[in-house]
């Protein structure tokens, strides 16, 4: 059973999120707000030896905010940047989070 309330997830991402627009079937859908991250990430490839970094976006909503339908490969538009739906891995307590991809 979630601790929070569909109103607490609201305020936090009211609070802390941008406005997403996701796409399906070529149609935009609503703007929703999610909170978007782009961590940087170190990949080494091998011990001891040069490795590269890479950005690893993804949002984190409430799993209500997503177009009904939401599925991999969808277009997603936030923070000026246009994206795919790489997975969408809801946490069981109303909550999700969607990796994104170039």
């Amino acid at each position: 059973m979630p601790v929070e309330t569909d109103a607490d997830r609201a305020a936090f991402v009211a609070d802390f999120g941008e406005p997403v627009v996701w796409t399906r079937a070529g149609i935009p859908q609503p703007a929703f707000l999610a909170i978007f991250d782009r961590p940087t990430v170190a990949v080494e490839f091998e011990a001891g030896t040069a490795g590269t970094f890479t950005r690893v976006a993804s949002l984190s909503c409430p799993e209500a905010s997503l177009p009904v339908g939401a599925a991999e490969d969808d277009p997603v538009g936030v923070a000026g940047g246009s994206f795919r739906c790489a997975a969408i891995r809801p946490d069981g307590t109303g909550w999700c989070a969607v990796d994104l991809k170039r």
